[in-house]
């Protein structure tokens, strides 16, 4: 269904083709229910295959093994981009880069055992928090809740599995991600709340000027989206 829907995009309006546009991305933005999934599936990775039909810019995804590392690409010129979610990681970018408008606006969540009192991370000082091993949450934590032992794993799966199994006292991310796969696999057992002192969710690409046109037109392109295309993904 998405791919038919991807085609059918292609078909009805070819693309001025623009050169490669080389994006670098963290561990959070390479999970598989994030940029790192198929198309197939629907999501983030659907939306940017859409674009790219529509809008003629190829993605080059460069994945980095820390968010750190992403913006370090930026900043050696190594890329044309990198995408962020979270509005502390503003603070690692080159004062050079233009910030997009957001391509995806959310909100963070956590998640607790149903049994447990944890609604803040204000609450959760020297409690175990799981979240993506090197990725925005991480860097998020450290810089503005250094009593949280963080508790860094591969995946958003991982994280639930370690909350489930007593590992960790709470999973930080972001409410697209962890509330389904929380009702999904884990609705017995653990809750979600919103994380009312955690960061808000906006997905934004930090880009070098000259290539800043490209991503605004990737921005127009999404909200020209038709409704019908929105369900599909």
């Amino acid at each position: 269904m998405v791919g038919a829907c991807l085609l059918a995009l292609l078909l009805a309006k070819p693309p001025e083709r623009h050169a490669v546009f080389r994006l670098a991305i963290g561990p959070q933005m390479a999970i598989s229910q994030g940029l790192g999934g198929k198309a197939s599936q629907g999501g983030p990775r659907a939306y940017m295959e859409a674009l790219e039909a529509i809008a003629g810019v190829r993605l080059d995804l460069r994945h980095s093994p820390s968010i750190e590392s992403a913006v370090a690409l930026l900043r050696a010129g190594a890329v044309d981009g990198v995408a962020f979610s979270l509005p502390s990681t503003r603070a690692m970018l080159p004062t050079s880069a233009v910030i997009s408008a957001p391509f995806y606006t959310g909100t963070s969540v956590l998640v607790t055992r149903r049994t447990a009192v944890y609604t803040s991370l204000a609450s959760l000082a020297g409690r175990r928090v799981a979240v993506i091993d090197n990725g925005e949450y991480r860097a998020f934590l450290a810089r503005y809740f250094p009593d949280i032992e963080v508790l860094p794993l591969a995946s958003p799966g991982d994280m639930l599995a370690a909350l489930d199994s007593g590992a960790a006292d709470a999973a930080l991310g972001a409410d697209g991600i962890l509330v389904p796969l929380t009702r999904r696999d884990h609705d017995a057992i653990l809750q979600v709340h919103a994380a009312r002192d955690g960061p808000p969710v906006e997905l934004r690409v930090a880009s070098v000027p000259s290539r800043a046109v490209e991503v605004s037109m990737a921005h127009q392109a999404l909200l020209a989206l038709p409704s019908d295309v929105h369900q599909k993904i």
